[in-house]
């Protein structure tokens, strides 16, 4: 017998403990049964997906092959989902801890495994995570199968060194027994503090003395009026012209580019404001100078 077609890499097909391919011969002895078994990835969210694959065979020599074509649809559970899957925490100045709550849903082939505390790791240092709290009975969906939900909550404490970009942590979702499936969510830390803008402006290729202009924007995460003082002027080979010399809280400019020589250049320019919390801000440029 031989392997003919594996609808896609994303699914596997074995034969005992032994992964076949297309083109994998084996033999099956007369009036002996072969069992083949589908194996899919563990799904991450509930669904259905149509599964394919075929084997072909000849009883004499040199007769036309038959062809064994087994396709159905798989309804795929995931062990455990979470809601939301993105947690966001947000700081000013002088913010308190932030609370996140976090419902964790899980699906097991047994209730006592269902009924398992969840337990979650990855969480920023210093956060207090209250015990896990089931959300009502375990239900049994059907046999052999059964699921719970949990909420959990979380206070999460301002970082000591306060980040002008927003910063993630994976939160990993499990049960308790060693040989557990996993699932994932996310928490989000945002600062309102500083000033926002481009980490990166790439200007492309550009020929050598001419100038080039990018409109940036500038602005302040806690809403508080600010100056853009400086690099400016049309002397220099990078330079910005802020649209206003007024505080406000947000700028737009123009970030002028004129290269003086022919190469790759990069470099990080720092924008200077009167901005308390920010006094400046790094931008690097990036440009391919031709002639």
């Amino acid at each position: 017998m031989k392997v003919r077609a594996i609808g896609c890499s994303c699914y596997q097909v074995r034969r005992g403990g032994t992964r076949l391919k297309v083109g994998d011969l084996f033999e099956i002895g007369t009036d002996a049964t072969e069992v083949l078994t589908l194996h899919p990835n563990r799904p991450t969210v509930d669904q259905a997906a149509d599964y394919r694959f075929s084997v072909e065979y000849e009883t004499i020599a040199g007769e036309p092959v038959k062809v064994i074509d087994c396709q159905g649809t798989l309804v795929s559970v995931a062990e455990f989902r979470t809601n939301p899957s993105l947690m966001t925490a947000e700081f000013v100045q002088s913010s308190p801890a932030q609370t996140v709550r976090l419902e964790v849903t899980r699906t097991a082939r047994t209730r006592e495994l269902a009924e398992q505390k969840p337990v979650l790791t990855g969480w920023p240092a210093g956060s207090q995570v209250k015990e896990p709290e089931a959300l009502g009975p375990v239900v049994e969906l059907s046999e052999q199968l059964w699921r719970q939900s949990w909420r959990v909550s979380a206070a999460i404490v301002k970082p000591e060194t306060i980040s002008f970009v927003d910063e993630f942590w994976s939160i990993r979702v499990s049960g308790s027994e060693s040989s557990s499936p996993s699932g994932q969510a996310r928490l989000m830390v945002k600062f309102r503090s500083g000033l926002n803008g481009p980490r990166v402006v790439h200007f492309g290729e550009v020929p050598v003395g001419q100038s080039v202009t990018r409109k940036i924007q500038i602005l302040a995460r806690d809403d508080r009026p600010f100056r853009i003082v400086g690099p400016s002027g049309s002397g220099v080979s990078l330079s910005i012209q802020p649209d206003s010399a007024e505080a406000v809280k947000s700028h737009w400019g123009n970030l002028i580019f004129t290269p003086s020589a022919v190469g790759d250049y990069q470099e990080t320019m720092q924008i200077t404001t009167d901005h308390p919390e920010q006094p400046s801000l790094g931008i690097e440029i990036r440009a391919h100078v031709t002639h």
